[in-house]
Formats: C-alpha cells, structure tokens, sequence
C-alpha cells in the first residue's frame, strides 16, 4: 500500500503498484497483462498501450504488420514504461505518436535490466524499426550490489522474488512436518495459485542471493560485471538497428537538480522509510555513478551507439515537478524527455 504522502501528490502511483509482476518465459518477470486502470493499461502481453495520433490503441500486431508508415520502438525498465504518468495518454510512446511522423510501440518492462530488455525487443518485434530508442541505465546499476556472487559473469535478472520467497519457506516447513495430511494441506496451498510459477529451486536461490555483507557487496568488481552484461546486451541489439539510440535515464540525486517543494516531502518521506543500509548503498552509488555513466558512453562509443545522458539536460535541473520517486517521471517530466527524443531523431 502507497503511504498516504505519496497519495496526496501522486494518487496514480497506487495504481502502478497494484499491478504485481508475473512470470513470463526467457524475461523471468514481466508487466502484468490485461490492466486497466485509469493511469495506464497493458495488451495481452503485459507491454503498456500506446495510442496513435488520432487516439486509436496501436496493438502490437497492428505495428509489427505496418508497412505504410516508419515506425520506432522504446525500449526500456519502468522509466521508460512510464511509471508516474497520469495516462496511457501521458506517456512517452503516446506523447512521441503526436511529435513525430513515426509509428511507436513501447517493449519497456518494469524491473527490467538490459538482459531482459535485449529479450523483450528481440522476441516481440519484427525488428524493421527505423529507430530504436533505449532509454534505461539504473537497474543494471543497482542490481550491480544487490545480487552480486563470485559464481555469476554476467547480472542475473529481476524475476519474482516475493512468489519464491512464499514457495521457498513453505518448503522449508515441510522438512520438519511428519504429518500428512498436514503436508498435503500446505503444499495445495503451495501450488493453488500461479500454478506456471512453479519453477523455483534451491539451486536459482543459492545462485541469485548473495548472503555477503552489505559492505562487501558494494565494489566496483560488481559494477564492472553489470557493465559487461550492458556490453553484451547492446551489442545484440545493435546487430539488428541500424539507428540506435542510447539514453541514459535521469536520476534525481544525479542531475542535483534543484528541488520542487512537492520532491522535497517525497524525497524526505522515502528517505526515512529507507532501511538502515541505504545511506552507505546511497554514498556508494553517488560515488561511483559518474564513473558508471562515463563507462556506459565508452561502451556506445565502442559499438557506434549514439548515448545521450539525460542527467546533463538542463530542462530537468530547474524547481519544476519533474521526478515522483528516485527515477520515476510525473506528466512534465514524461514531456520533456518525449520533447528532446524527438529532437535527437530530428537531428542525429
């Protein structure tokens, strides 16, 4: 449940938080399909709904049949889903349909790292976009210190960890449980819901979950493997767009923008209810986030990507309303992100 002082400002998020994430085959986690809420809806595959200019749902078989006009893809976690934005009117797809003479379609996914951005564009696509816009870099970062092992190269994904949480534990349970009856009542429980979840084991627990010390997980050896997998993830992408475009998504604490007052209660609020690990993790990334956003410039330069950082956009940096969250828009920060994608495809 939203806490009232994100309700007062920003009543839509409730919406987004309500719709849970589900499995999905090869991007372990994805949007729920089927919503339909005021602030946003999703087709049946779970990817949000953008609407053409003249306000008509542009479904993902109607975009990857057209051949009459030049169409574009975003791609991307949940800033370029568009979480925060009021509707699926507001968001950048949408807004992008109305600047542009281009078709769009929105393959972003809440969570998603690269690896699991690579997958939604490469298995939903026709992949005959004239440009594709990337518009992502925090997951990759954060799940650099969250998740990081000696055993994994590359950065595990987002997947459903609440569901395994809850199999995980009633499993635990029935290791001291002698009782049958017992038994068959919790593992009914167990696979009564979600029944195409039930791929879980030990083996993804002992492999994703790191139980290093919070002080140990944070070093550069797992932000250069974040680094890598954004390398590789890139690079499968890049041999399928001729026009690719890279921007790197703007985060409060990194444009040091100067605060809304409506930014300055969010902020604070989420700042309090943070746990006590959070200001060594936030120091650590604040250190580090310069060099990480250089690395990601280097690595475009190096595939010929064309990288925008959003961070160093002034339009961003002034008192206006522009941030929900650490790195979710409101409706005029949806605008202007829209307004300068707009510009770049204008002028490459």
């Amino acid at each position: 449940m939203v806490e009232n002082v994100i309700k007062k400002f920003a009543p839509q998020m409730s919406e987004y938080l309500d719709s849970k994430p589900v499995y999905a085959p090869y991007l372990m986690q994805h949007n729920e399909p089927g919503c339909d809420f005021p602030s946003f809806s999703t087709d049946e595959h779970g990817f949000r709904k953008t609407y053409d200019k003249k306000n008509k749902w542009i479904t993902l078989q109607r975009f990857n049949q057209l051949k009459t006009q030049e169409k574009a893809a975003l791609i991307g976690n949940s800033t370029a889903f568009g979480v925060g934005a009021t509707s699926d009117i507001s968001s950048l797809t949408s807004l992008l349909c109305r600047k542009t003479d281009l078709f769009w379609f929105n393959f972003s996914g809440r969570t998603f790292q690269s690896t699991q951005e690579m997958f939604a564009y490469l298995l939903f696509s026709s992949l005959d976009e004239k440009h594709v816009v990337i518009l992502s870099g925090i997951n990759n970062f954060d799940l650099s210190y969250r998740w990081f092992n000696q055993k994994g190269i590359y950065l595990p994904p987002f997947y459903c960890q609440n569901e395994f949480d809850r199999r995980f534990q009633v499993f635990t349970k029935l290791k001291n449980i002698k009782d049958n009856f017992r038994k068959y009542f919790l593992l009914s429980k167990l696979f009564k819901k979600n029944r195409k979840d039930n791929f879980f084991s030990d083996k993804i627990k002992n492999s994703f979950y790191s139980q290093t010390n919070i002080k140990q997980l944070l070093s550069i050896e797992s932000i250069n493997r974040s680094l890598l997998t954004l390398k590789r993830d890139l690079t499968v992408i890049k041999n399928k767009s001729n026009n690719l475009y890279y921007l790197i998504q703007p985060i409060a604490e990194w444009l040091n923008k100067e605060l809304s007052k409506e930014e300055k209660t969010i902020f604070q609020y989420l700042k309090n209810r943070r746990g006590k690990n959070w200001e060594l993790i936030s120091s650590f990334l604040k250190h580090h986030e310069f060099n990480y956003r250089n690395s990601i410039k280097h690595i475009c330069s190096e595939l010929e990507i064309k990288c925008f950082d959003l961070n160093e956009l002034d339009e961003l940096k002034n008192d206006n309303w522009i941030f929900l969250d650490r790195y979710h828009l409101s409706d005029l920060g949806q605008m202007i992100i829209s307004d300068y994608i707009n510009s770049i495809i204008m002028c490459p």
